[in-house]
């Protein structure tokens, strides 16, 4: 898949995403191209995630997040299908940190293994309905008794949904 093609398919995802919320939904959609470095390769491909967490102004909120994933090597295919917390560190309108942990399975090469990813990143509003995200992930697999560790950085948008 070109690049071009990837940017408009994020970005229409996001969009379609975030207009489609029910009204009680409140959080963040984001879409980013994301780059998995794993044992000295490194896979590009996109990230699609929606969090339930409200951005945080005087103390951490906590909420749940939903991360699907799907990085391109030379010799295949990486899909992760990831869930978990999300907490939204204190900052302000402009700027806001997060922390996240996730859980569950990746998919790449026949296989299906278990994967946890702890990550953090950040949001930065350029308009009260865009944000610029930022954020890096540290994975862990679990496979055939191995342990095999990647880094996902990850450079996109978020759009808060919901009530204000």
């Amino acid at each position: 898949m070109r690049i071009g093609s990837l940017k408009s398919v994020l970005f229409g995802s996001a969009l379609l995403l975030a207009t489609s919320a029910p009204a009680f939904a409140q959080g963040t959609v984001g879409a980013g191209l994301s780059f998995l470095h794993d044992e000295g390769a490194t896979a590009t491909g996109f990230t699609i995630d929606y969090s339930s967490v409200k951005p945080a102004t005087d103390k951490a909120t906590f909420g749940i997040v939903g991360d699907f994933g799907l990085n391109k090597f030379d010799g295949g295919t990486v899909t992760s299908y990831l869930g978990g917390v999300r907490v939204a560190i204190p900052g302000n309108a402009k700027v806001k940190p997060f922390a996240q942990f996730v859980l569950s399975a990746e998919h790449c090469c026949g296989s299906t293994d278990l994967a946890f990813q702890p990550g953090a990143g950040v949001d930065f509003a350029v308009s009260p309905t865009l944000d610029v995200r930022v954020q890096v992930d540290f994975r862990t697999v679990r496979s055939d008794g191995e342990t095999f560790n990647a880094q996902r950085y990850t450079f996109g948008i978020a759009i808060p949904v919901g009530a204000k």
